[in-house]
């Protein structure tokens, strides 16, 4: 269920709210994007890049893990290897768990979650995607 609920985010995303965002299950993700976080550390560790145009350039985009789980820790689980790597390159993580009674719940608490965060960021930003 967090895994379809993921991919859903990250394609809401891109659509509604015009983030980029890449989904992929755990452990696999870690080795997968690890070196993404890596990238975005070194980028951030030079906020005045001397070649970046501060007129058109509204500045660069963060990167933000965001950690869909279906329930708690489980023994064996590998969310946290993925907090230490993202805390690791000063990567901000947030974490959504939904422990539903049975799928039907786990995967509609998920999607209630990031629907609203989509939405959230989509009206916060001051680009308004629905206008185009």
């Amino acid at each position: 269920m967090a895994h379809a609920a993921a991919r859903r985010f990250a394609a809401a995303l891109a659509a509604l709210a015009r983030r980029p965002a890449l989904a992929a299950t755990l452990p696999t993700a870690l080795t997968a994007h690890g070196p993404l976080l890596a990238g975005a550390a070194a980028l951030a560790a030079d906020p005045d890049d001397f070649f970046r145009d501060r007129v058109e350039d509204p500045g660069a985009l963060r990167v933000r893990v965001v950690l869909l789980q279906e329930a708690p820790d489980r023994p064996g689980s590998a969310a946290p290897a993925a907090r230490e790597l993202a805390y690791a390159h000063s990567t901000p993580l947030s974490e959504l768990t939904a422990p539903g009674a049975g799928p039907l719940e786990t995967a509609a608490e998920l999607l209630a979650l990031t629907d609203f965060a989509t939405a959230y960021l989509a009206v916060a930003t001051t680009e308004r995607p629905w206008t185009e």
